[in-house]
């Protein structure tokens, strides 16, 4: 009988440690939780004051961007760190992905012309194989398949430390 109690604790361990984990909460998360919900009110369609957002990275122009190297950096990062989800998420559906995650818009946030953090959009090329004759062990199968991206938005705060999926922009595949 203890012994089954321990594996089964362990077990109850081990499957709370292996689940997908998205967002990061730093320091001041419930401020930029509470700055960005009134963004999002404010930003519905066209940004109504005390907000507004600029675009400073578009993967169509990548060298026409105000951000630095390091900048940019860090959003990749947290752009692969927000995509690994997706396992748990869309790619547990009829979709597969090639797992090459890249950053492909940003904007920066300003509440009363203040920097308030960033809204970044990424993608993965990605193929829909619920209508073709796909095997993960024959990736040549995927020309079958109808091609497109998977594509999601999230919000990072100005230090980096907090960020989350924009609830209204989750993971979905476009074609």
């Amino acid at each position: 009988m203890k012994t089954q109690i321990i594996s089964l604790a362990t077990f109850a361990i081990l499957s709370i440690a292996g689940m997908a984990h998205a967002d990061a909460s730093g320091p001041n998360a419930k401020n930029f939780e509470k700055e960005i919900d009134a963004y999002q009110k404010a930003c519905k369609t066209v940004c109504t004051s005390p907000f507004n957002e600029v675009d400073v990275y578009d993967i169509r122009q990548p060298k026409n961007t105000p951000l630095d190297d390091g900048t940019q950096a860090k959003l990749k990062q947290i752009a692969l760190e927000q995509a690994q989800i997706w396992g748990d998420t869309i790619l547990e559906g009829d979709y597969y992905s090639e797992g090459n995650t890249q950053v492909d818009h940003v904007s920066a946030i300003y509440d009363k012309g203040q920097f308030a953090g960033y809204k970044i959009i990424y993608s993965e090329r990605a193929w829909y194989t619920g209508e073709c004759n796909f095997s993960p062990d024959k990736l040549d199968t995927l020309k079958a398949c109808s091609e497109g991206r998977i594509h999601e938005a999230s919000f990072v705060s100005p230090d980096f430390q907090t960020y989350f999926r924009d609830d209204s922009d989750l993971a979905n595949f476009v074609n």
